[in-house]
């Protein structure tokens, strides 16, 4: 993962209350929510479930209330104030996100992983959803989301294909 150091440090360096980002403005009648700052962009068995756990473990990170929204492959018509309904209220200091895992038993289990932000700074929050490189579109996820950043999660293909089969 070679710039999620880099991406880390850059976090911890905004950590100060004076550099926090403002919630984005509260549309009419409803709370702000945050947006992500973070696209988790992958493709699936390549490792976005281990590096969103990774950032969900940050002082100054929220994570979604599912891992995987997949909003940004699923709706045709992308409306800010839809999509921002998967992630916290920009003031909240806790959030949950389900999480979906295969047990050894062969069942599915869903596990909350809770998280309470650190104190003095507005948290941030990310979306990690595999598919996102090859199916979602660029141009209409960068006028949703200008200023996100986008980490990409490779794997070659060849190890990819045995661990999805």
């Amino acid at each position: 993962f070679a710039g999620f150091a880099e991406t880390m440090a850059k976090l911890e360096v905004s950590s100060s209350a004076a550099a926090c980002p403002s919630p984005p403005p509260e549309a009419a009648g409803s709370p702000a929510r945050l947006v992500p700052s973070i696209l988790l962009i992958g493709e699936r068995k390549c490792g976005t479930s281990s590096l969103a756990r990774y950032l969900a473990l940050h002082s100054h990170v929220l994570p979604p209330n599912t891992k995987e929204p997949a909003y940004l492959t699923r709706n045709r018509a992308l409306s800010l104030d839809t999509y921002s309904r998967y992630f916290a209220l920009a003031n909240a200091t806790r959030s949950c996100m389900k999480w979906f895992e295969l047990a050894a038993s062969g069942r599915i289990t869903s596990e909350p992983v809770c998280k309470v932000v650190a104190d003095g700074c507005r948290a941030t929050t990310f979306d990690a959803s595999a598919g996102y490189l090859s199916e979602a579109s660029p141009h209409a996820v960068f006028q949703l989301l200008p200023r996100a950043r986008a980490l990409a999660v490779l794997r070659a293909p060849h190890l990819r294909a045995l661990s999805h089969w």
